[in-house]
């Protein structure tokens, strides 16, 4: 198992209405969430499953209505 931290990119979708993860450095999807807190929240534990810190995350394309919805 490697040690790099996950980076990561969380992209809204406009037509899904969901935040989809993917990992930044293979493309990979992970999952995708329906707001951003819970996306946040599971990148956390995929990072802690993985045993990993995680890395840099780049947000694409955030819903303008979903400002107020931060990442803890």
């Amino acid at each position: 198992m490697s040690n790099d931290p996950l980076n990561t990119v969380i992209d809204y979708s406009e037509d899904a209405k969901l935040y989809q993860v993917h990992d930044a450095d293979s493309g990979d999807f992970l999952f995708s969430e329906p707001t951003l807190s819970k996306a946040w929240d599971e990148l956390k534990d995929e990072c802690e499953r993985r045993g990993v810190t995680m890395g840099d995350c780049d947000y694409r394309n955030r819903g303008p209505d979903k400002w107020d919805d931060t990442a803890r």
